[in-house]
């Protein structure tokens, strides 16, 4: 009986924290695909890494693991040219852990000026560890 009060609130936890939008600034949220269904009447721009496109949102197909670094380097142009023109962003990818997360850290490091190990720690979140193929994506875009 124990056992079962305890799956429950795994599951609980685990669906309660996955609708979780993460707010990293005042301009810039990071989600999961469940997040984004609730998304379109909240945000300016939305902008997905794994779904296909429609007409709410801006669409870049990037995968967790190896990927096209011209894609991933468009995604995170359009991030910061939104928040330049004072737009909210939201950014999203199916988990919400590795791809919309490492845009979002190449994006804040650019757009806010700011170094790598802050940044990882603003837009990540303790379970939330972008794949290493991104972090190089990451890497690869603040060093031009």
């Amino acid at each position: 009986m124990l056992f079962c009060y305890i799956h429950n609130f795994i599951i609980f936890i685990a669906v309660f924290t996955s609708l979780m939008t993460r707010t990293i600034t005042d301009q810039l949220f990071v989600g999961d695909k469940e997040d984004a269904i609730n998304a379109v009447d909240k945000f300016d721009i939305i902008i997905s890494l794994s779904h296909p496109p429609d007409e709410s949102t801006k669409h870049y197909l990037i995968p967790d693991g190896p990927h096209r670094y011209d894609i991933f380097e468009k995604a995170v142009d359009c991030v910061i040219n939104n928040l330049q023109k004072n737009k909210s962003v939201f950014v999203h990818c199916q988990a919400g852990i590795s791809r919309s997360v490492s845009v979002c850290i190449a994006a804040h490091i650019t757009y806010y000026n700011s170094n790598y190990e802050n940044s990882y720690d603003i837009c990540s979140h303790k379970t939330y560890h972008p794949s290493d193929e991104l972090i190089n994506s990451v890497k690869k875009y603040i060093s031009h």
